[in-house]
């Protein structure tokens, strides 16, 4: 396999389209989160976009969610409540960088276009370690990859429903309605 998208390749001085991660100031978006559409068709031609392995990791949109929030709230200085932050979500993927990518687009634009998946290999987060290791392999990959990002404890020992009300699930279930489809996902 020659070529691949590859979101971490930090010992490598090679620019950001060649790897396609990182910040575009041409187009002003993080490449790594960009949806298959405005990739292939605004920085990749269609011969290279059909020789590199392409690949995605989807999550289940609730814990999606609340990840978002937890970054948002740690990094981004987030001070809404996580209820104002779900209920406002049919906004915010109304949002024109929403087109392009952003935290809030749904996951199926990151894999799919017009209906039909156009990536090589979706993963799972919730089977994460299983993931990499599959795509390690197929790309003849030896190194490991750091875990980065980790989510706080309190996260993980609660039950996802625990963290959303009634309103909050019908506004994460019209919002994902194509992501719980397409990736076989349940809904609360």
């Amino acid at each position: 396999m020659d070529h691949f998208l590859l979101g971490f390749l930090p010992d490598h001085q090679i620019s950001n389209r060649d790897c396609f991660y990182g910040y575009d100031p041409e187009f002003g978006v993080y490449l790594q989160h960009v949806c298959c559409r405005w990739l292939s068709q605004q920085v990749c031609s269609q011969a290279l976009w059909r020789q590199y392995f392409k690949f995605t990791v989807v999550r289940n949109p609730y814990t999606r969610l609340l990840s978002v929030y937890v970054y948002c709230k740690r990094w981004l200085n987030c001070q809404e409540s996580f209820s104002s932050f779900v209920l406002s979500l049919p906004t915010r993927v109304k949002d024109p960088r929403s087109e392009i990518g952003s935290f809030f687009t749904p996951q199926v634009e990151f894999s799919h276009i017009d209906g039909e998946c156009v990536v090589d290999y979706v993963g799972r987060f919730e089977s994460l370690s299983e993931t990499v290791e599959t795509v390690r392999n197929k790309l003849g990959i030896e190194r490991e990859f750091p875990h980065l990002n980790a989510g706080l404890p309190s996260q993980k020992e609660k039950p996802i429903q625990t963290f959303y009300t009634q309103d909050m699930i019908e506004v994460v279930n019209q919002v994902y309605a194509r992501d719980f489809e397409a990736f076989d996902y349940s809904m609360l």
